[in-house]
């Protein structure tokens, strides 16, 4: 029986880990808002959303170390606090290189709240009490990113940007007192810094800045087209080589990649970052294609996303439910077929696609998703030892978040490749000396000309219109061919969960009668 103090602290413990997971994509709908206010570039303000998740990958993996060194309960409590006063830096902040400074500060320290919640839930809960606590982390990290663009979006348009750190105070504070009261206390281990991995840490904090740099400006900047990325791109590669020789030849490192040996850790690790990817890969690709295809506003792609999240509240008690009755990996598969044949339902989407049209398809996901994040992360950690629950809390988060950024990427270039492709075949059929696009020319002309426009501006006006036309189909079917694909790869994933080890049984219980009488 787990006591409620015990409880107060894990569910501090998991706020902490849904703030630090809103923030991530809290400021994604309302970047053009900051940029104006504080007087920076587009391109600039792309890094206010960049620094915080930079900044919060590097942290990750060094976040076990550091545990064990100050304590979980005390490491927690610190990024708690800090994580409050860097949103306050934030939310004062009245220029740009301000702002951007305390975001990366920000994401050091809400970072540490993701493994640390579920290094928490790990350790602290006994087996009979761990699914649950499993499934309200899987909720959170699968609702958190979810929600953030919807409540960025409304707070931005109802209250000001700054409201976009002002609402971590009263979590924050709460959070706080609840990790400090219900979590136990562990003694120091300050030795620790002398012995630290200092290699390997700083190999593999060079390592997912530039990886993560080339991630999020790859796009902007031309990919291989630009000095800097391409620079980056070798300087990840080297100390990404180094750190994995590191970890693998001391004694005793910081991350221990020997964790991935066990079968079912390493194809849960896999499964996670390639579902990910897919996840976080088509809530931009439906992002980008009600913005781009049906000129939604922010908070209208926030409320389409946010029909599967109200789903997903609904489903994650009822997925616990479930695990205590059947195989978690059937769930699993289970989740990743929902999950496709959402994707495939968005494949089907035209122009004339309304707000009504696609409630079913993000109730499919918002029913799916929960069964994939909250089982995968049960099927993770399910043969790792306690004492080694830090190490393969922090290696899981990172291995996620990095199938995230990457699922990203892929999906923009993705998009770009398949859409000029599709502009190309369409152009091929849309010939200028064609008697059918001549045509069409014509009606569209007459029908500026009876707006009361001039026939040589009605001409050119149709002759646009056509351009515009031939380049939203082309954009619908790249939208459709990206869906199609990210179904294709999640029923993939979703055919490999055998590999995973199967849950474990639970011990029969012995009557007390059934015992032999001593004689």
């Amino acid at each position: 029986m787990v006591s409620l103090r015990k409880w107060v602290g894990i569910s501090g413990a998991c706020l902490g880990a849904f703030m630090a997971c809103l923030d991530a994509s809290v400021t994604s709908a309302s970047l053009k808002v900051i940029q104006g206010a504080l007087g920076a570039s587009m391109d600039e303000a792309t890094w206010i959303s960049s620094s915080y998740r930079i900044a919060e990958l590097i942290v990750v993996p060094v976040t076990p170390w550091l545990a064990r060194i100050l304590s979980t309960r005390l490491y927690m409590l610190a990024s708690a606090i800090l994580f409050v006063l860097c949103s306050a830096g934030c939310a004062s902040a009245t220029d740009f290189s301000t702002l951007v400074i305390m975001r990366i500060m920000q994401g050091l320290t809400g970072g540490a709240l993701i493994p640390l919640a579920l290094t928490a839930i790990f350790t602290e809960l006994p087996d009979e009490s761990r699914p649950t606590g499993m499934a309200v982390y899987g909720l959170i990290a699968s609702l958190a990113p979810t929600a953030g663009p919807w409540v960025g979006g409304w707070i931005t348009d109802n209250c000001g940007w700054q409201y976009l750190f002002y609402i971590n105070f009263l979590p924050g504070i709460a959070m706080s007192l609840a990790i400090w009261w219900g979590l136990s206390g562990q003694p120091f281990d300050l030795d620790g810094l002398r012995k630290g991995d200092w290699c390997g840490i700083l190999s593999l904090a060079i390592f997912l800045g530039s990886l993560e740099v080339v991630l999020e400006e790859g796009t902007r900047l031309n990919w291989w087209g630009s000095p800097l990325i391409v620079c980056l791109a070798i300087v990840a590669g080297v100390f990404f080589l180094a750190w994995l020789f590191i970890e693998l030849t001391i004694p005793s490192p910081f991350v221990k990649l020997r964790l991935l040996h066990g079968r079912s850790f390493a194809a849960a690790n896999i499964i996670g970052f390639t579902t990910y990817l897919a996840i976080s890969g088509s809530y931009y690709v439906l992002s980008v294609c009600l913005q781009e295809v049906q000129n939604f506003s922010p908070g209208q792609v926030g409320s389409v996303i946010m029909w599967g999240g109200s789903m997903q509240l609904i489903m994650a008690p009822l997925a616990v439910w479930l695990m205590k009755r059947f195989d978690d990996r059937l769930l699993l598969f289970l989740g990743c077929a929902g999950f496709a044949g959402s994707a495939l339902m968005n494949a089907q989407m035209t122009n004339l696609t309304g707000l009504d049209q696609l409630v079913l398809s993000q109730a499919v996901r918002g029913v799916a998703q929960p069964l994939i994040t909250i089982t995968l992360s049960s099927v993770a950690l399910r043969t790792i030892d306690r004492a080694d629950g830090g190490n393969a809390s922090a290696l899981y988060t990172m291995i996620r978040y990095l199938g995230s950024s990457i699922g990203v990427s892929l999906s923009t270039e993705f998009i770009q490749w398949r859409e000029h492709l599709h502009s190309q075949r369409l152009g091929a059929f849309v010939q200028f000396n064609s008697p059918k696009t001549q045509a069409r020319l014509a009606q569209m002309t007459e029908y500026f000309m009876s707006l009361g426009v001039d026939p040589t501006a009605a001409a050119r006006q149709a002759l646009s219109l056509l351009g515009k036309i031939v380049r939203r189909e082309s954009y619908i079917m790249a939208f459709a061919d990206a869906f199609a694909f990210i179904a294709l790869v999640v029923l993939l994933v979703g055919a490999s969960v055998c590999l995973c080890v199967s849950k474990k049984p639970q011990p029969e219980k012995i009557e007390r009668n059934s015992l032999p009488q001593a004689t």
